[in-house]
């Protein structure tokens, strides 16, 4: 059964077939101009879980990264990391 109904009572947005090809075709277009691969993206997504995580507790699934391009024609990596908290080591000074 389908929630369209329900979250158009609730006044949410439901994303149309469109929308989400226009989002997918975007995303393709980035990579495109940028001439960075998905994968090489994702490759860089993983270490910089990796380095991120030996100092925050993270949920490595949530972790989103893109690329924008800027108005001078150059890229910018942009990521949107969650913290639940800081890990504790031995070398890190307490905030």
């Amino acid at each position: 059964m389908s929630n369209s109904w329900i979250n158009r009572l609730l006044g949410r947005s439901v994303p149309t077939p469109r929308a989400c090809a226009k989002e997918r075709l975007l995303g393709v277009v980035i990579e495109d101009r940028s001439a960075i691969p998905s994968s090489v993206l994702e490759l860089v997504r993983l270490e910089i879980v990796e380095v991120v995580k030996k100092y925050l507790i993270i949920d490595e699934q949530a972790v989103d990264l893109k690329l924008e391009k800027d108005e001078d024609g150059t890229y910018a990596l942009v990521s949107h990391v969650v913290s639940r908290g800081v890990r504790k080591k031995e070398g890190i000074p307490a905030a």
